[in-house]
């Protein structure tokens, strides 16, 4: 029955040959597209969940009044990171970042690179980055030493071991501590070296709630105390000990919130290191 069944679609192909590939382009394209799609709204659900801390990983945002105007940012000052974290229980470790360019020399080699990452020396203990060569726990723990993707260890190094090499950047030498697999694809922070945060300039070793150029995340001890973490943040920022030294009067605050990682990329208004997708497209194509 089935031959019978097979014999009379190839003979109806055959007789209206046009109407077929019409029909079969159309079902072609349409397949094609399910399938894109499909991927589309994997790759964007799945932002950030490479990390193994996933869950207990915050991005802090900044809301702050002057004069009646309320402006709401996605970078904090240098202070938000140290000051909550010697505050409060619930914080791990913070982790305060900035991605910049700069001239990389390599002996008589130079190259302009827009993808050097700042960060605390934490990075690799809250991110799930993945090593290949060298140790998590001393990888940025000296102002010397800089992370190389496996992509430029590839590109500086060629075949030869990066690790323990030196390489000129910001107009010092840094010894490569460790190398890193490249950043997913589906990642917030993508980069192509790191380094110790406070390398940026002198200017960062001073703690401010202003000069808000920097994005601090934290790893907290439990996932399911984003809550209440955010009241006491709400609490402490009120306090007159924190105004007077915020140099706040009047009506003005200064306020942080706290996004869960995995929810930035789809739900956040607020970009940070590149544009944010949208959760109602996911809706619109599901």
């Amino acid at each position: 029955m089935f031959k019978n069944y097979l014999r009379t679609a190839l003979r109806n192909l055959r007789k209206h040959k046009l109407y077929s590939a019409i029909n079969i382009f159309g079902l072609t394209v349409g397949l094609a597209a399910c399938l894109l799609i499909g991927v589309y709204i994997n790759h964007e659900l799945g932002y950030d969940k490479f990390n193994a801390n996933a869950g207990r990983i915050v991005r802090a945002t900044m809301e702050y009044s002057h004069s009646g105007t309320v402006n709401t940012v996605a970078s904090t000052g240098t202070k938000v990171g140290p000051q909550f974290k010697r505050t409060f229980p619930a914080i791990e470790a913070y982790v305060r970042t900035y991605i910049s360019s700069s001239v990389i020399k390599q002996g008589d080699k130079v190259f302009d690179e827009p993808r050097i990452l700042f960060a605390d020396d934490p990075f690799f203990k809250v991110f799930s980055f993945k090593l290949v060569d060298g140790n998590a726990a001393t990888a940025l723990d000296a102002p010397d030493k800089i992370v190389l993707t496996r992509s430029m260890a590839r590109k500086y190094f060629g075949n030869e071991n990066a690790i323990n090499k030196t390489l000129n950047v910001i107009g010092r030498d840094m010894t490569v501590s460790a190398v890193c697999e490249d950043a997913p694809q589906n990642s917030q922070l993508k980069f192509d070296f790191v380094t110790q945060f406070l390398n940026l300039s002198n200017g960062v070793k001073e703690e401010t709630w202003w000069n808000a150029n920097w994005v601090t995340y934290f790893l907290l001890k439990d996932k399911n105390s984003i809550a209440g973490l955010q009241q006491q943040i709400n609490n402490y920022m009120k306090t007159g000990a924190v105004r007077k030294e915020a140099r706040l009067d009047g009506n003005n605050y200064l306020a942080y919130h706290l996004e869960p990682l995995v929810k930035v990329h789809l739900y956040s208004s607020l970009a940070g290191f590149e544009p944010n997708g949208s959760i109602t497209y996911i809706y619109m194509f599901w």
